[in-house]
């Protein structure tokens, strides 16, 4: 199994088209030539958008929404080809940063509305969802090749506004942040 993080846009097509040509290896069991070309027509990719009948190289991956039931995901990935029974987790890490236990806290170890990078009781919660999800999947028959995470919710300097880094930077856990020796932590928002 592989992970693959994808990104939104065309850039999905792209990344999962380079890895496997990186990989050098067709999921046919054939080898890449002797002269390192590969053999374009065993070079295969998978989706995340509807792909059109007419794209033979192309597979569809399987959508997982928080609605999914396991066992109609394993049905699905039977009828994959070999070695591109891809899952998508759409949604199954939405919460991983919003856990209301993970939340920045005061200095006075108070509450606050912004989500921090300490992620304890998300994790505990998607752990949880993955036994759950995967224990049914394989108990269903289901095949997995390839394991694609949709995570959107980070902490980039364009995500985040000025009072969520000083929630974060005046959090007591930050221990470890303070080797970033940052004077000014309201710098960190201001990239431009």
């Amino acid at each position: 199994m592989q992970c693959l993080y994808m990104i939104r846009g065309v850039l999905p097509y792209l990344f999962t088209l380079s890895l496997l040509m990186q990989a050098g290896k067709a999921y046919s069991g054939q080898e890449q030539t002797h002269d390192n070309k590969i053999d374009r027509q065993i070079l295969r990719a998978v989706s995340w958008a509807p792909v059109p009948p007419d794209c033979r190289l192309v597979t569809g991956m399987i959508w997982v929404r928080e609605d999914s039931l396991p066992e109609d995901v394993a049905k699905q990935s039977l009828d994959k080809p070999p070695g591109l029974a891809a899952i998508f987790l759409w949604d199954a890490a939405r919460g991983l940063a919003g856990h209301r236990q993970d939340h920045c806290r005061t200095s006075e170890g108070g509450d606050t509305s912004f989500a921090s990078p300490w992620l304890d009781h998300g994790a505990d919660e998607l752990r949880e969802y993955v036994d759950w999800f995967f224990t049914r999947y394989k108990s269903a028959g289901g095949r997995l090749d390839r394991l694609i995470l949709d995570y959107e919710e980070g902490f980039s300097n364009w995500a985040l506004s000025a009072q969520h880094i000083r929630a974060i930077w005046d959090d007591p856990r930050r221990t470890g942040l303070a080797s970033l020796a940052i004077e000014d932590v309201e710098q960190v928002f201001d990239f431009r």
